[in-house]
């Protein structure tokens, strides 16, 4: 009979251990992506306690779908023009002051916020072109971290380099998320709770501006001979080209096969099916009454709590 322990080595962690071994910045690349991540779980929920949660402020369906859609729409408007970017000019310093201005917007979140501006309707516009900023940004960076990795990863290694690492990206998203709404439910959704909750998501921002800082100049792309663009032509012209280009041939490999249509049906139907559901939950929670004398928004922004640790451990299990 075959031993069990005899079996080999799981190969996934061996290359990971190869890639740490052999990277070439990847540590520093994967701290701020990370701490990036971290800082944007943090965020969101902040903002979902403001604008949900907070017994400051009347929130109108309205305002509820305003939150999603700046939650959901740097994830359609930022890619174009983020390809543009990252492709044209030196990642590092693309990165790099996408996280900074991303920094300064949460800051001015927390003036806005702290001084009780929110609560009419010019403060809650504000507060959600600062988020989009933020959240836009924050794709920007995602993307860059991306189109960084053959850079500071041998290529043998780096699509269990890639899995393990967006795998691990979104789960500490999430933990973010968590810990904000566990501190919130805690302390209620007040403005100076949303203030403070929000202070550790400028420390992990500024803590991803350091770590791609601290990496040399143009050492994640990309070369001259790599930028393929025109150095008279401009941003928002390779970006319109690039997302044209590339929506054409998205839509002649989908109708090659049968398969592609398949899939894509599927994600759109499970994606429609989360967020619907999840709307629900929201709607459902703001209204939840506290068995245990701690209110509704105790009681709510607990509810939402345990259902963004339930998204996380569903995100770290597939």
């Amino acid at each position: 009979m075959t031993s069990l322990s005899a079996g080999p080595a799981d190969p996934t962690r061996g290359r990971l251990a190869t890639a740490l071994r052999e990277s070439d910045g990847l540590g520093r690349l994967s701290t701020a992506r990370l701490a990036a991540l971290l800082s944007e779980g943090i965020h969101q929920a902040a903002l979902g306690g403001i604008v949900l949660f907070s017994p400051e402020t009347a929130t109108t369906p309205a305002a509820i779908a305003g939150g999603f859609a700046v939650m959901l729409l740097p994830y359609s408007i930022v890619g174009p023009f983020a390809a543009a970017a990252l492709d044209r000019w030196d990642r590092r310093v693309v990165v790099a002051v996408a996280a900074l201005v991303r920094t300064l917007a949460i800051v001015a979140t927390i003036a806005l916020i702290a001084a009780g501006a929110v609560h009419s309707g010019a403060g809650l516009a504000a507060l959600f072109g600062l988020s989009l900023v933020a959240i836009g940004l924050g794709r920007l960076i995602n993307t860059g971290m991306t189109a960084a990795m053959p850079r500071v990863v041998p290529d043998r290694i780096l699509a269990a380099t890639n899995s393990v690492l967006v795998t691990v990206g979104s789960v500490v998203t999430a933990v973010g998320a968590v810990a904000a709404f566990a501190v919130l439910a805690v302390l209620g959704a007040g403005d100076a709770a949303v203030s403070w909750t929000l202070v550790p998501a400028v420390i992990t921002a500024v803590l991803g501006v350091w770590a791609i800082l601290a990496l040399p100049p143009r050492h994640l792309g990309p070369d001259d001979d790599e930028t393929g663009t025109d150095p008279g032509s401009g941003v928002a012209r390779d970006a319109v080209t690039l997302f044209a280009g590339g929506l054409a041939e998205g839509v002649r490999a989908a109708r090659s096969t049968a398969l592609v249509w398949v899939a894509l049906a599927g994600v759109t139907l499970g994606r429609a099916a989360f967020g619907i559901t999840t709307m629900l939950a929201v709607l459902l929670l703001r209204d939840v009454e506290s068995d245990g004398g701690g209110g509704p928004v105790v009681a709510g922004m607990g509810g939402f709590g345990l259902l963004s640790a339930a998204v996380a451990g569903g995100m770290g299990l597939a």
